[in-house]
C-alpha cells in the first residue's frame, strides 16, 4: 500500500502542474483560450476519476484483507459519469473546445503511466544506492 499512496502523491502533484500550466496559458494567450480551457476541464476531469479509482482501489484492498464476502465494484458507472459531465460541459459552453476536453481527459492515464514509471525508476536507484552505501 505505501508504493500505491506514493504514486497517488506523484499523480497528484504532476496533474496539479498541468492544470497550473492549463490556466497560465488561458490567461496569457487570448486566440487559444478555448482550447486551453478544454485541456484544464479535460485534465481536471480525469484527476478526479483517477483519484476516484484510487479510493475505490484502496476500498478493495481493505475489504480483501478483512476477508469479507460481500460484493464490491469499482465504480465504472461514477467514472463514465465524470466523463460525461465533462463533455456535456464542453458542448455546452463555445468557450470550451470539446475536442481539447477528450484530449485532456485522455491524456491523463498516460500521463500518469510516464509519471509512476519516472518516479518508480528513481525511488529504485535511490534504494539502490543506499544499499551500496552511497548518498
Amino acid at each position: 500500500m505505501n508504493e500505491f499512496s506514493f504514486a497517488l502523491r506523484k499523480i497528484t502533484a504532476f496533474s496539479l502542474i498541468l492544470l497550473s500550466l492549463c490556466l497560465i496559458w488561458w490567461v496569457l494567450d487570448v486566440t487559444h483560450r478555448p482550447f486551453a480551457a478544454g485541456l484544464a476541464l479535460g485534465f481536471l476531469s480525469g484527476y478526479v476519476n483517477l483519484s476516484y479509482l484510487g479510493m475505490k482501489i484502496k476500498q478493495m484492498t481493505e475489504l480483501v484483507l478483512t476477508s469479507a464476502n460481500r460484493r464490491f465494484n469499482l465504480g465504472f458507472l461514477t467514472r463514465a459519469s465524470l466523463a460525461a459531465i465533462a463533455v456535456m460541459a464542453a458542448y455546452k459552453f463555445e468557450q470550451i473546445d470539446l475536442v481539447a476536453t477528450l484530449i485532456g481527459f485522455l491524456l491523463m492515464p498516460l500521463a500518469t503511466l510516464g509519471v509512476i514509471a519516472i518516479a518508480h525508476r528513481r525511488r529504485k536507484e535511490k534504494d539502490s544506492r543506499l544499499e551500496r552505501g552511497e548518498k
